[in-house]
């Protein structure tokens, strides 16, 4: 509706004419054309009220606050003294505003935003708990190897760049790494690169993957030390088998236990192995416990004739099933079929002739007949070979349960065409084993090392690189342990397929675009290899994770651009890496911005989306697609948005309706796994959706963010930060079955709602037809008056704690009144997870004693 048109007094017909117009403009949606006619409007007659008053109701929706406020100030002024019913109304409609407005001016000191990041950061999970104790470990990487550095990256528009900066989150096996330090040393040694220091922060969730790839840099390094060309030989054939084997020979795993031996003794010291490699003093005692155990326990795990059979027995598995390509020549076929049969890749035969005649003289003999010979290699490698302890990851074998999860059942020779030294002038001389193939790529990447010298720096960085990238946005690393000149802000970004396992491109454009430099040289790449078959388009993968369903949406909601797309030529078009980079410079204008009705749509669906993940089949491995992100990230989001210009009302309302229950919407929660654009884009009816089973948990998130936030929020449903403490919950019956990562949420049931004050089996094990508010829609049959009480009265739903699976106990930040509401009116607790939808602990009553226990309080 447009500003009131009320006035005591006939403005001269130009300025009314001005306002009208404005009006019009107003009306249309059209604010900051509004604006212009309504500043018009003043000059042509600056005593009129009217038009200031419009004016601050346009700055008001166009989020511009402090001009709204003194807009509206400047009509009280013109108001007078003595008021007019008529006028006194407007004056309190402008008071009204004028508090509105203040209140979406909210902002809290940089001191306290800082202290509040650490400790949301520290205390509050932004991940659904995990049915693991542990991260994963891959010891292998599946990418092709690609650089992340064109030589003429900068040359158009910034030849002068001095610093060059890139991050890797997932880094791996660090294969992009390596291959970009050669391409990088290759452009200014023979193409005339200019010379630039280059920083690398590489992160990554496994401490035993960094410390791995700390000891292949190691032996890297000494390569670039030694004279001789037998010594170098040497060190590449270590480095080869701590690369690509499961098991690896004596000389090769004592100039690996050397290595080992060498980085414990210099990280126990606080040092680091390598000048040009910065660690973080808090992970060095993670990396320490790896190193030590591959020296100590690790060597005692399984013995070389069990890694023969764990080989053999996955190797052959993927053979029936047609997953082994003939990769290179009769030669490799045949090195190929004696790792199929008895896990044996062959050295170099300088090696061999100098450390290892006899086993030399045994592939000459008897490896063209490979099948007919395995066990001549089997008994050797069994009595002289030894496991190649870097595959393995103490805490993850620990989750698994039994030598017989453990999985080794990569195959090496995939390498031959994953690296194919496509980017990089010196390439393989007529390799005749898989070493020689590989060869060239840690000799150049050696060389480089050298070549670079002090230009280069390595920062590595333990944990989900999402953490890490909000700690160097918001600058929460403190300088003692991060330096000052490390950079703030990266050229490039390379993500591997981690958005698999982070709810997709939700955190991509939330945390990593936010530590991307806007330029036209600056990108961000990703591939998705968890579920590649999913999809087939990067449109399919947005829609379903960030309920994003075109380009034009991507721009308006992340400023984000689509630079190079799925690739069609292959099988699965998105396990190529899309490329990604800012739209803009700065933000958005008003005109750029997803129109507001839209906007609520979007939020409103990406809020179920997340509550209410679609119930997926867990024993079809390659479909699984992880929903692992809690309510938490809603207000990373929020405060993301604001940047890019979305007003703070919009925003406020948004999250308020899901608070207060008062979501009236054309979103549904979703209806499809996975989600296409066209499901995204579908309106539904307009009608009110239930959203109050979310609402305590939202109301407790939204007083922790309170600081963060660019508005000020109220609601019986808030509570103030001092009353929230920290409380644990007792969940003996706990079941850990096919676990699965980031898909526990605790659920509260109001068990006087039902006959002898015990919810039935039909609503424990259809949970979530219950907590959807449509499922009348699709399930007449679920609804009805006691439904929606269910829903309204008897239902709670928390995603944002901590799960301790071997103490059964869970522990989540509360308001105290939330919680001695359930404990005094016969609640039960429960736990859930939300990729099958089925309970793994049957509530329990919170009452009974030693099931809820208080702990610390937010506010120290």
């Amino acid at each position: 509706m447009a500003p009131s048109e009320s006035k005591d007094v006939q403005a001269p017909s130009t300025s009314s004419t001005l306002r009208e117009e404005g009006n019009a403009l107003y009306r249309a949606g059209k604010m900051p054309l509004a604006c212009k006619k309504y500043m018009e409007a003043i000059k042509a007659d600056p005593a009129d009220p009217i038009p200031p008053r419009n004016l601050s109701a346009c700055y008001y929706e166009l989020g511009v606050y402090t001009k709204c406020i003194t807009t509206a100030k400047d009509a009280i002024s013109l108001l007078g003294v003595d008021l007019s019913p008529a006028d006194q109304a407007h004056f309190e409609k402008l008071q009204a505003r004028i508090s509105k407005a203040e209140i979406h001016l909210f902002k809290s000191g940089a001191a306290e935003k800082k202290e509040v990041r650490k400790r949301i950061l520290e205390k509050l999970p932004r991940y659904k708990p995990s049915m693991f104790t542990s991260t994963e470990y891959f010891t292998v990487g599946h990418d092709d190897v690609a650089t992340i550095f064109e030589p003429d990256m900068f040359k158009a528009f910034a030849p002068e760049t001095k610093e060059v900066s890139f991050f890797l989150g997932g880094v791996g096996d660090a294969r992009a790494v390596l291959q970009t330090f050669a391409v990088i040393s290759e452009s200014e040694r023979l193409k005339g690169s200019p010379e630039r220091k280059y920083h690398f922060t590489i992160n990554d969730i496994s401490k035993s993957a960094l410390a791995r790839n700390m000891v292949v840099w190691m032996l890297l390094n000494k390569l670039t030390e030694l004279g001789k060309e037998d010594e170098k030989e040497m060190v590449l054939n270590t480095v080869f088998f701590i690369y690509l084997s499961t098991l690896m020979p004596r000389y090769a795993f004592e100039m690996l236990g050397e290595t080992i031996s060498n980085a414990i003794d210099t990280l126990e010291k606080g040092n680091s192995p390598l000048k040009w490699l910065f660690l973080h003093e808090k992970d060095i005692p993670s990396y320490l416990a790896a190193l030590r155990h591959w020296l100590g326990e690790g060597k005692q795990i399984f013995t070389s004739n069990e890694i023969v059979g764990k080989v053999a027995l996955k190797m052959s598995i993927s053979e029936a099933a047609g997953h082994m390509r003939n990769e290179g020549n009769a030669f490799y076929k045949n090195e190929k079929r004696l790792y199929i049969e008895s896990a044996v890749l062959f050295p170099s035969n300088r090696v061999l002739q100098l450390h290892d005649p006899g086993f030399l003289e045994m592939i000459q003999k008897y490896s063209t007949s490979p099948r007919k010979n395995s066990k001549i290699f089997k008994k050797y490698l069994g009595e002289n070979w030894h496991f190649n302890t870097t595959l393995m990851d103490k805490d993850w074998y620990a989750d698994l349960q039994g030598k017989h999860m453990f999985d080794l059942g990569f195959n090496p020779f995939e390498a031959i065409d994953h690296f194919a030294y496509l980017e990089v002038q010196t390439k393989p001389n007529k390799p005749d084993r898989l070493f020689e193939h590989m060869k060239p790529f840690f000799l150049e990447a050696a060389k480089a090392i050298e070549y670079l010298g002090e230009r280069l720096k390595v920062e590595a960085i333990l944990g989900d690189y999402v953490d890490a990238a909000e700690n160097i946005q918001f600058g929460l690393y403190e300088t003692v342990t991060r330096p000052k000149e490390f950079p703030i802000l990266y050229d490039r970004i390379h993500l591997s397929n981690v958005p698999d396992y982070t709810h997709g491109h939700v955190t991509t454009f939330v945390h990593a675009m936010s530590i991307l430099r806007r330029g036209p040289a600056s990108n961000l790449r990703a591939t998705c290899l968890r579920n590649s078959d999913s999809w087939r388009t990067v449109e399919d993968y947005l829609a379903d994770y960030n309920q994003i369903p075109n380009t034009d949406t991507l721009e308006a909601l992340a400023q984000v651009k689509i630079v190079i797309r799925e690739n069609n030529a292959l099988p699965y078009p998105m396990a190529d890496y899309t490329f990604y980079t800012w739209s803009k410079p700065g933000p958005h204008s008003f005109s750029a911005l997803l129109p507001r009705k839209q906007f609520m749509k979007w939020f409103c669906s990406l809020f179920f989306r997340l509550a209410l993940p679609m119930r997926i089949d867990i024993t079809l491995n390659s479909k699984i697609i992880f929903s692992p992100l809690n309510l938490c990230i809603l207000f990373r989001l929020i405060a993301q948005l604001r940047g890019f210009g979305y007003p703070s009302h919009w925003l406020s309302e948004a999250l308020l309706n899901i608070i207060n229950n008062t979501v009236i919407t054309t979103a549904r929660p979703p209806r499809a796994k996975p989600m296409k654009p066209a499901d995204v884009k579908r309106n539904y009816p307009e009608r009110k959706l239930c959203t109050t089973p979310f609402s305590h948990e939202l109301g407790t998130l939204a007083s922790l963010f309170q600081p963060l936030l660019p508005f000020k929020l109220t609601s019986p449903l808030i509570s103030e930060s001092d009353e929230i403490y920290k409380y644990t919950f007792k969940l003996e019956g706990y079941m850990n079955y096919i676990a699965q990562p980031s898909c526990l949420i605790l659920v509260f049931i109001k068990e006087s709602l039902f006959p002898d004050n015990n919810a039935p089996e039909s609503v424990l094990s259809h949970l979530r037809l219950f907590l959807d508010p449509s499922t009348d829609e699709v399930e007449p049959q679920v609804s009805g008056k006691p439904i929606e009480q269910l829903r309204e009265e008897g239902a709670r739903v928390w995603s944002s704690f901590s799960w301790d699976g071997k103490g059964k106990v869970a522990s989540a930040w509360m308001s105290e009144g939330f919680v001695k509401e359930i404990a005094e009116n016969k609640w039960s607790v429960g736990l859930w997870r939300t990729d099958i939808w089925e309970a793994v602990c049957m509530p329990q009553l919170v009452g009974v004693e030693d099931v809820v226990m208080k702990e610390e309080r937010w506010v120290v």
